[in-house]
């Protein structure tokens, strides 16, 4: 990697790349190409405008890896320290941490600009540093992208095989069937008492459509994964000889 300047572009797409390696699961891959867009667009303005400034691109780099670093790494050491306290002293508040930061930052460019000597050997280091984190949640990506395609292609097969034993003895296309979860939507009466919402509007819409609204009722479980498999299957995990402890 030498001379090479990479560690700015990788430190400012580490955050998308770790947002998106923890919630794989939820999110497609193809949502993170506009993030990745918009920060590495704003790391080349950043970068190009302080070498306009310092008049050097290593140092310039460093200024920019560090400004990166710190702006991303704000909210999470905000949320260390928002409840902590010395003698009943809260520290974790922005007054002081931005305090901290702008320190940070001034004392840190103040030693790139005028400490720093050799500038090759920083770069290398900063850009091992930076492709080893983004490697990291790549390789999550990669193992669940490929662990998931394969049991894609497994599920479909079962799927396939099951759907030929089905048969639809009526006349006509079968019709459709919509299972719509209100995931966390609370009834009627919580909202009202606890929260001082009226959703009788929304109740009066639904009868008015045929909708059956089951008053004064409670799910079997408070995890969705558990009150689907419930709700589908027509009865209750224990006694699907499932064990949930």
């Amino acid at each position: 990697m030498g001379a090479f300047i990479l560690h700015p572009f990788f430190f400012a797409l580490y955050p998308v790349f770790s947002l998106l390696g923890r919630n794989i699961q939820e999110i497609p891959l193809a949502e993170a190409g506009r993030s990745c867009a918009v920060i590495f667009i704003a790391t080349v303005m950043l970068l190009a405008g302080l070498r306009l400034i310092v008049k050097n691109w290593f140092k310039a780099a460093a200024l920019t890896s560090l400004c990166i670093i710190l702006f991303f790494s704000y909210g999470h050491v905000y949320s260390l320290v928002k409840n902590f306290a010395i003698a009943g002293f809260i520290i974790g508040r922005h007054r002081f941490l931005l305090g901290i930061w702008v320190a940070a930052v001034l004392v840190g460019s103040w030693w790139i600009l005028c400490r720093l000597r050799d500038q090759q050997t920083l770069t290398s280091c900063l850009n091992i540093i930076a492709v080893v984190s983004v490697l990291v949640p790549i390789f999550s990506i990669a193992s669940f992208s490929l662990f998931s395609s394969t049991e894609w292609s497994i599920g479909n097969e079962l799927q396939e095989e099951k759907l030929d034993g089905l048969h639809y003895e009526c006349e006509g296309a079968p019709p459709d069937v919509y299972y719509i979860i209100m995931d966390a939507y609370a009834r009627s009466d919580i909202l009202r008492d606890r929260y001082g919402y009226d959703n009788s509007d929304f109740i009066e819409f639904l009868n008015k459509r045929g909708f059956y609204i089951a008053e004064h009722s409670n799910s079997n479980y408070i995890w969705t994964i558990f009150s689907l498999a419930s709700s589908l299957n027509m009865n209750y995990i224990d006694d699907l000889g499932i064990s949930i402890e």
